[in-house]
């Protein structure tokens, strides 16, 4: 479990520690910067992903550019360092010329292993341009090789405020959902997160609790049956998935906002085996107060998972 979470001259924090448990509700009014701590964790998460594909090693960090950026979606990465100032300048002795020293958003999550041992990364972003970066693990590359073998090692999923649905949702590599996903369309993905429910164990549908959880929560929140995605590789063109209210079936188009929310929610929880921490951006959207109860209350009850929720919803306090 992320146990603490320190930003340095991130947006508009200069240094600051945040604290956390294992659930955790941001509630405020707009613009009160609840997202940003939930966007820096992505970033962080991104980061891993980019550290682990590299073959680095000293000081030599990862270059990253805007268009392969999936952790958010963002115009120019200068928007992501404090008061948009990515260096300073101090005077040389005894000369008239400025140095210019390289100010470097640090995103780090200290954690606690299943053995009590506290332990921590540091992702440190030096700006390039308004296109790219360089990303590096702050500890340096050895470090990072040693730390990411853990099993405790965290591993964040970010959802961000429900986007809508597609009408037809061809499938997608896992690179694809994470591009979608960051860039604010988590409904693009919901029918490809859905199916990996089903696909990730080569169980048959009626063996696989996780997919069965899903459709008895369905049920029990809408009163009406989720059926199991349907598509097959290399031969289906769209992945199809329908719900059946009074005998009939369905595309969960058709549904309301509420329903493609919920279902939403449950696809990320299920549909990303591994994951240690999952972050909610606004997932009381579209739902009444009494679904937005009942919704909280069964995150509160997935003991596996750390969850970290911005919300508008002063009825999530309760």
């Amino acid at each position: 479990m992320i146990q603490k979470v320190r930003l340095k001259n991130f947006k508009r924090i200069e240094d600051e520690t945040f604290n956390l448990t294992d659930f955790d509700l941001l509630v405020g009014a707009n613009n009160s910067e609840k997202s940003t701590l939930l966007q820096a964790l992505a970033i962080w998460q991104y980061c891993i992903e980019q550290f682990r594909r590299a073959k680095r090693s000293g000081s030599n960090g990862v270059q990253i550019v805007l268009p392969n950026f999936t952790a958010l979606p963002l115009p120019e990465f200068l928007l992501l360092w404090k008061d948009k100032t990515e260096r300073r300048y101090t005077k040389i002795d005894g000369t008239k010329k400025q140095k210019p020293e390289y100010i470097l958003v640090e995103i780090e999550i200290f954690w606690r292993t299943e053995d009590n041992i506290d332990r921590s990364l540091s992702v440190q972003l030096r700006y390039q341009s308004p296109q790219s970066v360089y990303a590096i693990p702050a500890t340096g590359w050895a470090d990072f090789r040693a730390l990411e073998k853990s099993v405790d090692f965290p591993r964040i999923v970010y959802v961000p405020p429900f986007s809508g649905l597609e009408p037809s949702e061809i499938w997608y590599d896992d690179a694809n959902v994470r591009k979608n996903v960051g860039k604010a369309q988590p409904g693009s993905v919901l029918r490809n997160l859905l199916f990996r429910v089903i696909d990730k164990s080569g169980a048959p549908v009626k063996d696989n609790s996780d997919w069965k959880e899903i459709v008895d929560k369905i049920n029990e929140w809408f009163g009406v049956k989720l059926n199991p995605p349907q598509y097959e590789k290399g031969e289906s063109i769209d992945i199809e998935l329908s719900y059946r209210p009074n005998g009939k079936d369905y595309d969960i188009i058709s549904g309301g906002s509420g329903f493609h929310q919920i279902l939403t929610l449950m696809a990320f929880l299920y549909g990303y085996p591994g994951i240690t921490t999952i972050l909610f951006d606004e997932p009381d959207a579209h739902l009444h107060v009494n679904l937005q109860r009942k919704i909280l209350n069964y995150f509160k009850q997935q003991k596996k998972i750390q969850f970290l929720i911005a919300t508008h919803a002063e009825e999530f306090r309760v």
